[in-house]
């Protein structure tokens, strides 16, 4: 009897390993050809967030019947090499060492991922895939400069993302809150009513601006930032400017020694 069930254990994975692709899991894709067949074309449902991280996940594709199978993405079928293979035994595909998905530069990429049993019929998934917006500022360091003695309500500048969609509505944050104003819409940084900005007091001052997308067509699960430096002096003079800017990046390391 226990002969008996070895070898059926052993037929069993054989045919695991040598199945035919007779289909691929649909789960969140939308089926445009090949619904059920070895050889189907789907569009991936859930748009990924541009990155530029390496091994970043990029999509998953898994052929049936479940089974042992060799996932490949041939050279033609891999758009700018944006993609790789996690691992032969997988079919999902990250993001290639090096590369980036960009939403300015391209908004979807068609793959093309092979599976191939041990031995019968190889079967090929093609998928659509959009690349999501993340609203960015276009540096992510700024310098102004205002003269000494600037009083309340004196504009410092504007500070937006520079990529938002047309349907996205942005919210703007800041830290610390102490001496200026950051309005949540329009990114307008100002002095804050009460304060007077003197050189003699501090000569530099640091922000930390966030920025959020909601209602529309960018991702709106992570805020970006950019840093604000604001140097109080002559602005006409460079060499004040630079070394306010020092001088905000010593009070910087001074105070995360003493925290």
């Amino acid at each position: 009897m226990k002969g008996i069930l070895a070898v059926a254990v052993v037929c069993l994975l054989a045919d695991l390993t040598d199945a035919s692709v007779t289909s691929w899991t649909q789960t969140d894709f939308t089926v445009s050809t090949g619904s059920g067949t070895p050889s189907v074309t789907m569009k991936y449902n859930n748009k990924v967030t541009e990155t530029s991280a390496a091994d970043a996940d990029i999509v998953e594709l898994v052929a049936l019947p479940a089974g042992a199978y060799t996932y490949t993405l041939p050279t033609a079928s891999n758009p700018d090499a944006i993609g790789t293979i996690a691992t032969a035994s997988s079919g999902l595909i990250t993001l290639a060492t090096g590369k980036s998905l960009d939403y300015e530069t391209k908004t979807s990429y068609v793959f093309v991922v092979v599976a191939t049993p041990g031995s019968g019929t190889a079967g090929t998934a093609t998928v659509t895939v959009e690349i999501k917006n993340m609203v960015e500022f276009s540096q992510t360091h700024y310098l102004a400069c205002i003269a000494d003695g600037t009083t309340a309500g004196t504009t410092i500048g504007t500070f937006t993302v520079a990529d938002k969609a047309s349907d996205d509505t942005i919210t703007y944050e800041y830290s610390p809150t102490t001496h200026f104003d950051y309005d949540e819409t329009t990114g307008v940084v100002t002095v804050k009513t009460g304060v007077t900005l003197a050189m003699k007091t501090l000569a530099g001052y640091e922000l930390t601006l966030a920025a959020t997308a909601s209602g529309g067509s960018s991702d709106t699960s992570a805020s970006t930032a950019a840093t604000l430096w604001i140097a109080v002096g002559i602005c006409s003079s460079n060499a004040m400017q630079i070394t306010a800017m020092l001088g905000i990046v010593l009070l910087s390391f001074a105070t995360a020694l003493y925290l």
